[in-house]
């Protein structure tokens, strides 16, 4: 991955859909890694701020 490719999840960059205009409350268990979601687009986006690769298991509620 390119640095900056996680803002482009946020933007489209032309290439994915827009994240959203209405955030909703979204959270990991600990600090890695970091966790967006929006209401009317339904998007989440993880993005690992550590050095392993992580292994997530999401529990998604609503």
């Amino acid at each position: 991955m390119t640095p900056g490719c996680g803002i482009g999840m946020f933007t489209g960059e032309g290439l994915f859909r827009l994240f959203g205009k209405t955030m909703v409350d979204a959270r990991a268990n600990t600090g890695k890694p970091h966790v967006s979601a929006s209401d009317n687009a339904k998007n989440v986006v993880l993005v690992n701020v550590g050095t392993e690769e992580p292994h997530m298991d999401l529990t998604l509620t609503g």
